[in-house]
């Protein structure tokens, strides 16, 4: 597959990978809500040489104080544009979804984690995404295997 680039590419752009929390309980699924009041999975960005199963472990501690057992094996991926301006610059997002059950439900908050929500599958849709991109690939039709696995 082939991807064209826009012309338009601020020089500054770069590409993200991310390693995002797929948390299923109570009939939906774990979401936070961030410090810019929108809502994004728990999980983060992947340091360079970093495993992103490790990244995401540590994300999860770092956002909301959780260990959490992490299926080694990413269960969906997807990329998107996002436009970041609020804290650097315009950039792409790689992002792995991985399947973790979390040790407890007693959420620690943080500066980037102000609360977390289990959200009804059916809500999903109607949530104000950080990066709408990815409220979209969560809302189409091929992350019903993510649910239907539990």
């Amino acid at each position: 597959m082939h991807v064209s680039l826009p012309q338009d590419l601020p020089p500054n752009a770069f590409y993200r990978v991310s390693a995002k929390a797929l948390c299923i309980a109570r009939g939906g699924l774990l979401v936070i809500e961030d410090q810019f009041g929108g809502f994004e999975l728990p999980g983060g960005g992947v340091d360079w040489g970093e495993d992103p199963v490790d990244a995401l472990a540590r994300e999860l501690k770092e956002e909301l104080g959780v260990t959490a057992h992490i299926d080694p094996v990413p269960c969906g991926c997807t990329t998107y544009r996002f436009d970041a301006s609020k804290l650097y610059a315009f950039h792409w997002t790689f992002v792995l979804f991985f399947r973790a059950t979390c040790d407890s439900h007693q959420f620690k908050h943080s500066p980037e984690s102000l609360s977390a929500h289990v959200v009804p599958f059916e809500d999903l849709s109607r949530l104000n995404w950080t990066a709408p991109a990815l409220g979209e690939y969560l809302a189409r039709s091929e992350f019903l295997f993510v649910r239907s696995k539990r």
